[in-house]
């Protein structure tokens, strides 16, 4: 028997493609993986094994660059973010770990580099659409300014930086793109202020449709 209470997959589709190009959708991104690189060499030997010239990248920056092998075996595309004293990697979905080890076993005797899991430290949302910006411009002024790839990273409530959130400028979906990086309750409260703006969640079908 057919649940006519439940919406179907192609109406969750149709709602969640609406708002987007009329307002803005988010979802949820944690399933993409994030590794943290310290010390001297965290740029440097990203450099070294990818494709893209990740050396230039200034605080606030980022790009995005493909890990390979010697033999042109792809391990991920990425995407690096300078924090300044660290960089962070976004991985793909489930390819955190190998990431982590094919850098891990490419550190020379010389490197000075260090590759860590935050865990569930970190969670990652999306937020898409024709009025992203705009959002994201009032929960954290700047962002609406932000080339591709680059990003702001300070607090939505306060001065400090305990509780700084990362806002990502990403490639557009139905009109620009954004992904919001932080730790986990300030998704939370991120996420009741995207309801207050009548912001609906669109679930892993309709983004990826």
């Amino acid at each position: 028997m057919v649940d006519t209470q439940r919406p179907s997959i192609d109406d969750t589709l149709k709602t969640a493609y609406q708002a987007a190009h009329e307002h803005a959708i988010w979802t949820d991104l944690s399933s993409m993986g994030r590794l943290v690189c310290s010390d001297r060499d965290r740029l440097d030997l990203i450099h070294r094994l990818s494709t893209n010239d990740v050396n230039h990248l200034k605080p606030g920056q980022g790009c995005s660059t493909v890990f390979a092998t010697a033999v042109g075996r792809i391990i991920d595309q990425v995407i690096v973010l300078n924090r300044g004293e660290t960089s962070l990697l976004v991985t793909g979905n489930g390819r955190q770990e190998l990431v982590q080890g094919w850098l891990q076993r490419n550190i020379f005797f010389n490197d000075r580099f260090q590759v860590n899991v935050p865990g569930d430290a970190l969670g990652q949302m999306g937020i898409f659409g024709a009025k992203s910006a705009e959002l994201l411009e009032e929960w954290l002024p700047g962002s609406a300014d932000l080339p591709i790839y680059h990003f702001l990273e300070k607090s939505p409530e306060s001065d400090t930086t305990e509780d700084a959130a990362l806002v990502i400028r990403v490639p557009a979906i139905a009109g620009d793109g954004f992904w919001v990086v932080a730790q986990p309750e300030i998704l939370h409260r991120f996420q009741q202020w995207l309801a207050e703006k009548a912001v609906v969640e669109a679930n892993s079908a309709a983004y990826n449709a």
